[in-house]
């Protein structure tokens, strides 16, 4: 096994992934535009990398191999790589991100933990716009007509930590503190792997601290990377195999399901829960089994608005949803589906650490076979088993997020990897090849993806101030422009302004109503076109959406006439 090995992995992947997605076979949705702005030219990236590493190995001097044989992972703190990555993700947090909200996953986080932080579990919409209640929130916000209340749509645990952190000024930062603490897990994991060895401990870290996943993820709103530190810490409990360590991890196991999505957690543990039954350990399967289901049971029951005493939860459209989910398991996944997986799996591999496919593939061919490693690696296959089916397409998203929780156990792997091509004198220029990759990520790949990332994320940040204008309200064509409704957000209790609002939730009507009372504007698609977002031709846009002219006539019969308007 060498890097050429990777290299030719990684580029079959790559290519085939190329060219589903340029075909057009994939959902052609914003993991699209990512794909093309931000996953080619890094793919490129990577396989230019891989490429140097083959050469290196194939063509160094004895001398340089020497050199590099010397940087002995073992002798470098975890403390100080921990350290490292946290500063990177929180400068990452306005450098690349612009402290900005890119997905509506991310909004809503920041949305529930400003409430949370208020010490509230809901806003308020004021009775003089609950009758455009929908076009003042995204899809993703619970409503109820009844009192205006409104929440986010999803399970508060995220929310929750934004909030915490947000109480000392650093919501921000949240995901960032959830890096450094990856890290350190992840190696101490790594240490009841293998104990008294200090080697893949720091290996792991590494992988960690370099994956260009997790540092991007570290500095967004998403809750992934709380999935990833509170999964690490579930299984460094879990191998301590104590009652009361147990006894812990069952709360963290409950604490992670309520991150995001319930089901997260739970499909990464499985493996590890499922090994109880060989040997058979009745006593930890009914702990385990019991605690999951009451704390499953809880969360199920999160009701921001019921709790904030709303008359009523969320409208109609929850059944239709629950609906629309049965009907996905009930049916196979089809071409589309497949292939915009196929593509997110390779995406998976090419956000990583350049280090990580050599080393995976190393622990594949001579690897060490313990019953822990399988089961990290049968975890790994639970994660990814419920996607194809419920939500083969991310979106938003940096790398593969909905696997972001099992980095660890590819980081953990990746150790196993280099145990496995450690200490032989014939793979000497391996082990030297695998080191020159862990320091190209850092100095090569981190700045790329930064650059791209940054430059994608200030359009719609750009976009975003663009709203803001002065105006009493600002009427936004989502339809017009690509993920325009990403660019409605308002404030929990209407109190900031301009108000926005999705002009395809308003109908004529509305709009008469709203420009006899506030004065408006309009971000209209010629806006939004110079700032780099797609936009659709206007007559295709009027011919596919019936409605579209009747309400653009609406706003330019305004008083005044609507601002922007063309």
């Amino acid at each position: 096994m060498s890097t050429i090995h990777s290299f030719a992995l990684m580029l079959l992947l790559g290519a085939s992934a190329a060219v589903l997605e340029l075909s057009g076979l994939t959902f052609q949705t914003m993991s699209h535009t990512i794909w093309v702005v931000v996953g080619v030219p890094g793919l490129l990236a990577v396989l230019g990398c891989l490429a140097g590493a083959v050469l290196f190995e194939r063509l160094a001097g004895a001398g340089l191999v020497a050199r590099l044989e010397r940087l002995d992972p073992g002798r470098v703190p975890v403390w100080a790589i921990a350290v490292a990555a946290t500063a990177l993700a929180a400068i990452a947090v306005q450098l690349v991100h612009h402290d900005h909200a890119f997905s509506m996953d991310e909004w809503m986080t920041r949305f529930q933990g400003a409430l949370f932080a208020e010490g509230r579990l809901t806003g308020t919409i004021p009775a003089e716009f609950l009758p455009e209640r929908r076009a003042l929130y995204h899809d993703f916000a619970r409503i109820d007509g009844a009192t205006g209340a409104v929440a986010s749509g999803y399970l508060p645990g995220m929310a929750a930590l934004h909030g915490l952190f947000a109480l000392v000024g650093a919501g921000s930062y949240a995901a960032s503190a959830m890096v450094g603490l990856s890290v350190i897990l992840v190696a101490a994991v790594a240490r009841q792997i293998w104990p008294g060895q200090a080697a893949p401990a720091v290996v792991a870290a590494l992988l960690v601290a370099t994956s260009q996943q997790v540092l991007a993820a570290g500095s967004t709103s998403y809750a992934m990377q709380a999935h990833l530190a509170l999964n690490l810490l579930w299984l460094w409990l879990f191998l301590r195999d104590r009652p009361v360590c147990h006894g812990l991890a069952a709360l963290v196991g409950i604490a992670a399901a309520s991150m995001h999505q319930i089901h997260v957690h739970a499909f990464f543990a499985l493996p590890f829960l499922l090994g109880l039954l060989r040997p058979f350990r009745p006593g930890l399967l009914l702990w385990y089994g019991v605690s999951n289901l009451l704390g499953h049971l809880l969360l199920l029951s999160w009701d921001p608005l019921g709790w904030a005493g709303a008359a009523s939860a969320a409208p109609a459209p929850a059944t239709g949803a629950v609906a629309a989910t049965l009907a996905r398991i009930a049916g196979w996944p089809g071409l589309e589906a497949w292939a915009t997986v196929y593509g997110n799996l390779v995406r998976l591999l090419a956000w990583q650490s350049l280090a990580l496919l050599p080393l995976l593939l190393a622990w594949a061919a001579r690897g060490s076979r313990q019953r822990v490693l399988l089961m990290l690696a049968a975890s790994v296959v639970t994660t990814f088993l419920p996607y194809p089916i419920l939500m083969p397409d991310q979106g938003h998203g940096w790398g593969y997020r909905y696997l972001h929780g099992i980095i660890g156990n590819l980081a953990l792997l990746g150790a196993a990897g280099w145990m496995a091509i450690a200490g032989r004198a014939e793979l000497a220029r391996l082990r030297a090849a695998v080191l020159l990759l862990l320091l190209l990520t850092p100095f090569v790949m981190l700045p790329l993806r930064g650059a791209l990332m940054r430059d994608l994320v200030g359009r719609y940040a750009e976009a975003e101030r663009l709203v803001a204008r002065d105006a009493g309200i600002v009427v936004v064509d989502d339809v017009g422009i690509y993920y325009g409704a990403d660019l409605v957000r308002n404030d929990p209790f209407l109190e900031e302004r301009p108000l926005r609002m999705r002009l395809s939730l308003l109908d004529p009507a509305q709009i008469a109503r709203l420009c006899r009372a506030h004065r408006l504007a309009y971000m209209a698609p010629s806006e939004a076109a110079p700032l780099g977002l797609a936009v659709p031709d206007p007559q295709a846009l009027a011919g596919r959406w019936p409605g579209y002219r009747a309400r653009i006539e609406a706003l330019r019969a305004c008083p005044g006439g609507a601002e922007a308007v063309q």
